[in-house]
């Protein structure tokens, strides 16, 4: 029915456009459940955004370990680490934002505000380092495949 007379060029030119595209609406959809969490919103009324960006974190990870492909040639703890502490400090800002709105002061924060971003570090941390190792296996097998 259609003719499809597209060249290699204007394969790669959708696939930017694709690309750029899902990284905008992805960050937009971060960017509005931080926004609603730090305004104090209930978990209901987040949890189908919520449950979108779970499952776009999921295929984006999936799919680059199942392609060998990762940031870092080598897994870093250095990365690990800033990655980790990224997280921390959007956590944190999050918590005290909300202990703010909802309290009208933090004389409460410390040091129990510090627990939930210590555990996000964690997460953060074991997570880049586990995609890191996890691409670098996948890449050795796959050169392995295509060297034979």
């Amino acid at each position: 029915m259609f003719n499809n007379k597209t060249d290699e060029r204007q394969k790669s030119e959708y696939s930017k456009i694709g690309n750029f595209s899902f990284w905008i609406l992805y960050v937009s959809l971060a960017i509005s459940i931080l926004v609603q969490l730090t305004m104090n919103a209930q978990f209901q009324a987040i949890l189908g955004e919520l449950i979108c960006f779970l499952v776009g974190s999921v295929v984006i990870i999936a799919g680059y370990i199942m392609k060998g492909m990762s940031c870092l040639e080598k897994p870093s703890v250095l990365v690990s680490l800033a990655c980790g502490f990224i997280g921390f400090v959007l956590d944190f800002i999050v918590v005290i934002i909300r202990t703010y709105t909802a309290k009208g002061n933090l004389s409460d924060l410390f040091p129990s505000a510090l627990i939930r971003p210590g555990l996000v570090f964690v997460l953060v941390f074991i997570l880049i380092w586990f995609i890191g190792v996890t691409a670098q296996k996948r890449r050795i097998q796959l050169e392995k495949k295509y060297d034979n």
